[in-house]
């Protein structure tokens, strides 16, 4: 009918509609699992939505928008189902994912507000990716900093679309580990445990130095901070240039044998690198 060419026509409406779809058949998908979770073994409370490409993309969706609240419900039309709102995904991740334009699914301070607490994304991406263009998979990390949730870009020096072998390649484990560790991490609700392991350190530290002026700073180990913004820069320095978060993203893969990075990433190298 005409209202239907009408929508064909207009690909804002089209494309954010086709989100909405995905969002709902996999919440769908995921109520009927957790239907099931007594008999499965599940734990409702701790949901990672896993994907590639487009399902990494509905991963996403799902974990920043419910049926409820979202932007610019009228483009659609569908109908809220409250219970399926009941469901919060508390880890995405994904390869080659991205974040759909903010013209057709932009994030908002209600659409946080309705996500699961302590909710984190996590996305392996190659630089080299001319289906979903890296520079969209930075656009979700910046986001999210934006809105102060926690993200992870892992980037595949000279890889493309199609990393499934690259991730999952049994001579380096260390690649599907990194996201294994990251979802662990943020559902395990330890995340900062180790700063506050690190914040008694520093009271202990204190304790000893209120009376002793003359005790040499470098030996103070209470200063530890990251520098987020001087590690950004040194990546991007690099030949070519390597696109990260911060230090806890660098300590995580290793950077840490470096003094440059021990340095810039004190607090982040003392927590994760052994």
């Amino acid at each position: 009918n005409e209202d239907d060419d009408l929508t064909i026509k207009d690909s804002s409406i089209t494309y954010s509609q086709s989100q909405e779809v995905a969002n709902r058949a996999a919440r769908y998908a995921i109520q009927y699992a957790h239907s099931r979770a007594e008999e499965w073994g599940i734990d409702v409370e701790q949901t990672v939505c896993n994907g590639a490409s487009a399902g990494a993309i509905t991963c996403y969706e799902m974990f920043l928008f419910n049926t409820t609240v979202r932007f610019r419900p009228q483009n659609t039309g569908l109908e809220p189902v409250p219970d399926l709102d009941q469901i919060k995904i508390n880890v995405a991740a994904g390869r080659a994912g991205a974040l759909v334009s903010p013209e057709v699914r932009a994030v908002t301070e209600d659409t946080v507000a309705a996500m699961a607490p302590g909710a984190a994304v996590y996305d392996l991406h190659g630089d080299e990716d001319t289906v979903v263009d890296i520079s969209k998979a930075q656009f979700l990390v910046e986001t999210m900093e934006e809105f102060l949730i926690p993200a992870e870009l892992d980037i595949a020096t000279g890889e493309g679309h199609s990393i499934f072998e690259y991730q999952f390649n049994k001579t380096h484990p260390e690649r599907l580990n990194t996201m294994f560790d990251f979802i662990e991490l943020y559902l395990s609700g330890n995340v900062g445990e180790d700063d506050d392991v690190d914040n008694d350190d520093v009271d202990n530290d204190d304790d000893v130095d209120e009376d002793d002026d003359d005790v040499d700073n470098d030996d103070d180990n209470s200063v530890c901070e990251d520098d987020d913004n001087a590690i950004k820069f040194l990546a991007a320095s690099r030949t070519p240039p390597v696109f990260v978060n911060g230090c806890r993203q660098v300590a995580r893969k290793g950077g840490c044998s470096k003094t440059i990075v021990v340095e810039l990433c004190c607090q982040s190298c003392a927590n994760f690198w052994k």
